[in-house]
């Protein structure tokens, strides 16, 4: 079995610095050895499950991209805590569920200490070259 590496982003949970995030995922992207056509549909997939967080975020939370690079696969998990449940339908999840492979949603139960909900949403993407 090889090795893996683990890479992660982070940035405020407000809908200026989507922005910012988008830039920083593509860039690990790439720095992963992802191909360019490839690394704009995962930035895409990244972008829509991180404004959907940012959409229902509290007011400190902080939205964090962990991918962790295997031979052919790159997974994705993406973390912030939210005011409400967030609900895994509309266009932006049809384009996630469209791009990615195993897309999850995990919500905690309500957490008065986080002010809401912890939300997980992990992938896979196939990545043929290899990390």
């Amino acid at each position: 079995m090889a090795s893996s590496s683990v890479v992660a982003v982070e940035f405020d949970a407000r809908p200026e610095q989507l922005g910012i995030g988008r830039a920083l995922n593509r860039a690990v992207g790439l720095g992963l050895g992802v191909a360019v056509s490839e690394a704009a549909d995962l930035e895409l997939a990244v972008h829509e499950i991180a404004s959907l967080l940012v959409a229902a975020a509290t007011p400190d939370a902080v939205v964090r991209c962990e991918y962790t690079g295997h031979d052919t696969v790159i997974g994705v998990r993406i973390t912030a805590d939210t005011r409400v449940e967030p609900v895994a339908g509309g266009l932006g999840w049809h384009i996630v569920r469209a791009l990615a492979g195993g897309v999850v949603l995990d919500c905690g139960p309500p957490d008065p200490g986080r002010g809401g909900y912890a939300v997980t949403v992990v992938f896979s993407w196939p990545h043929i070259g290899g990390v």
